[in-house]
């Protein structure tokens, strides 16, 4: 019973998160953990500490959020310790991808708190992990997560101004996600794939690689477009909106000031 009470608390804490409904979210997640710890106390099962460390998770994703990074790191270390005695005791697929997460997240805090060869060391971890589960063709989520994965690492070394390791990262990434997006084109999936096709773009663009930027900018519109025809929520159309101006400045540096003008007025 306290188990299907805290499950509860954790599904309707998802569903608040998912509606940025952050306060509620993170008052019902903290109820869930402390059922969870408790009966982690009482019967220390695998299970009972996996439970435990994925609500230390889901906490500490919603605290990062809110800048409270010192509070999200205590929480991502505990994950990550329980994740990884899990790892060694019985190494499911499960335990090692939450371990990469644990991983990835506390790499994310590094990266805010400006600790980037830190955070690198730890994506790095996440990714090695990751592509061990993806070489055994496990469902496609945990492609997904690799795909993020790669992009993470690409964010952290195009901070650290090192452009051809940062757009090889992105490309694996953009490989991933066509595939994922050729299987199953779900709006959240393909979403996913258009902001990989605009960071790729921006990058192509400082470096004046014009002609291979404005292609991926075109790909990024035209899944945009769909987007915002199936579903015409104001972040979709505002990344349209954009995503116009994009391609007509590169066009009016092409000197194509006609083509140029026609989306300028579409945005």
């Amino acid at each position: 019973a306290k188990k299907n009470l805290s499950d509860s608390y954790g599904f309707i804490a998802s569903i608040l998160e998912k509606q940025s409904r952050l306060t509620e979210a993170l008052e019902l997640y903290e109820k869930s953990k402390s059922i969870r710890e408790a009966l982690a106390s009482e019967n220390p099962t695998p299970n009972a500490r996996r439970n435990m460390a994925v609500s230390y998770i889901k906490i500490a994703d919603i605290l990062k959020s809110q800048g409270q990074l010192t509070e999200a790191l205590e929480l991502s270390e505990k994950s990550k310790l329980i994740f990884e005695a899990l790892t060694r005791e019985d190494p499911t697929l499960d335990a090692r991808a939450y371990l990469a997460v644990s991983y990835s997240n506390i790499a994310s805090i590094f990266e805010k708190q400006i600790r980037l060869t830190e955070a690198l060391e730890l994506y790095e971890k996440a990714k090695s992990i990751l592509e061990g589960l993806v070489s055994e063709n496990p469902p496609p989520e945990y492609r997904r997560l690799l795909a993020f994965c790669y992009c993470y690492i690409a964010g952290t070394l195009n901070k650290q101004e090192r452009l051809t390791e940062a757009l090889e990262m992105y490309e694996k990434a953009k490989m991933i996600l066509e595939m994922l997006v050729s299987v199953n084109p779900t709006p959240e999936t393909k979403k996913n794939l258009s902001d990989i096709y605009n960071i790729i773009a921006s990058i192509l663009e400082k470096q004046c690689r014009l002609i291979e930027a404005l292609e991926l900018y075109e790909k990024e519109k035209s899944i945009l477009e769909v987007l915002a025809a199936e579903n015409p929520t104001p972040g979709v159309r505002e990344d349209l909106a954009f995503r116009y101006s994009n391609i007509a400045s590169i066009l009016e540096k092409q000197s194509r000031l006609t083509e140029a003008l026609e989306l300028y007025e579409k945005e």
